[in-house]
């Protein structure tokens, strides 16, 4: 098709069956005369189901552009209107705070401090001090190193022997 046959009176500017036949630059003739390009027909139709549903009823371009037009004037109203309103801010989700604060150990008492003594020259490790104590097996590890006592070393089991 040429650029001559675009420009005929009989083609069918500002449909989705302009684009079809060739109609796809911005220099449509629709756009003046109706109201929206070849190509933004084309784009309605896969977009718009109520537009659609008027060109495979076999509407005409006047047709749908009166129908693009109204379109246009009922969402430039609505906008207008939900303007006007004031909307209601959104609660802001936000948590409590809660100043940090250093952190709190319950220090150890001089009987605790014995019993670590003891369960260290028993053989005890870290883990198993602590769990008599009822304290983390690092908070044992920590007094240990600074009473200056030795660190158990890790017995593994050998495999196979009986």
């Amino acid at each position: 098709m040429s650029a001559a046959d675009l420009l005929e009176d009989s083609f069918p500017h500002a449909t989705p069956a302009g684009y079809t036949l060739g109609c796809r630059g911005g220099h449509c003739p629709g756009r003046e005369q109706h109201g929206m390009s070849c190509s933004e027909a084309r784009t309605r139709y896969h977009g718009d189901w109520a537009f659609r549903r008027l060109v495979e009823q076999g509407a005409t371009a006047v047709e749908l552009g009166e129908f693009v037009a109204a379109q246009r004037a009922a969402e430039a109203a609505s906008d207008r209107a939900g303007s006007v309103v004031a909307r209601k801010p959104a609660p802001a989700l936000r948590r409590k705070r809660v100043p940090k604060t250093g952190i709190t150990r319950k220090r150890y008492t001089s009987a605790e401090m014995d019993r670590i003594r003891e369960l260290n020259a028993l053989g005890w490790n870290d883990t198993r001090i602590g769990a008599e104590l009822g304290r983390p097996a690092n908070s044992v590890r920590d007094r240990r190193v600074e009473m200056g006592l030795p660190t158990r070393p890790r017995v593994y089991a050998r495999r196979g022997a009986a």
